[in-house]
């Protein structure tokens, strides 16, 4: 049985019903999806960014560049969710959660949904001619004030609530600790930069050391 005929079609019930989706998804195939979601976020992710970004006059190779462009961000996508379910794993188990690799990969993945719904629009507004480089006269500042751009904020930060609600329901435990395990994970990052920078500033004193006269 595919997770399609237990929750109807989680493509869109994942939007109101996160949790419920993704535990009938992870109970029957936590693999359902989940590599054409991470393939799909990087590349479409690239894909909007390098036609937003699209010169005046482009060269002769620009579609080649986006074509390389769009396929590395889908293998950067898949790298990238490995990564973090990874690291989510790892701080969730740390605040009491239960969910393995797989699980969580599969919640970071379907949680995605809605900002791929939001690249997809900005990329069709790019094509229609409504953003992006293609609108004469259209400065920064009124770009990023359109309707385009507010719909990409509301659309991305409803990609957070879910994700938080999936990264709960897998760990079995609230959306608010599954906040509290990427705060442990942006804090754990933040301390291995700090380490690593005052490491480097100490082995470049060790090798230039302070003249004195």
């Amino acid at each position: 049985m595919t997770p399609n005929s237990a929750t109807g079609v989680p493509w869109l019930t994942i939007w109101t019903e996160p949790r419920r989706t993704i535990r009938q998804i992870v109970d029957r195939d936590p693999s359902y999806g989940v590599l054409l979601i991470a393939a799909l976020a990087g590349a479409l992710s690239t894909l909007e960014a390098r036609w937003m970004a699209m010169p005046a006059h482009p060269p002769g190779t620009w579609p080649l560049f986006v074509a390389i462009s769009a396929g590395l961000g889908a293998l950067l996508g898949i790298v990238a969710l490995y990564i973090d379910g990874f690291l989510l794993r790892l701080t969730g188990a740390m605040l009491g959660g239960v969910a393995n690799y797989a699980e969580v990969r599969a919640a970071l993945a379907w949680s995605e949904i809605p900002a791929i719904a939001a690249v997809v629009i900005g990329i069709v507004a790019v094509l229609l001619g409504v953003a992006g480089p293609m609108t004469p006269g259209m400065s920064p500042m009124a770009r990023r004030a359109s309707g385009l751009e507010v719909l990409h904020l509301v659309l991305g930060a409803w990609s957070f609530v879910v994700t938080l609600k999936c990264l709960g329901e897998v760990h079995r435990f609230s959306a608010w600790r599954a906040l509290g395990s990427i705060v442990v994970l942006i804090l754990a990052i933040a301390v291995v930069i700090f380490v690593l920078i005052m490491a480097g500033v100490s082995i470049g004193r060790l090798m230039h050391p302070a003249t004195t006269i």
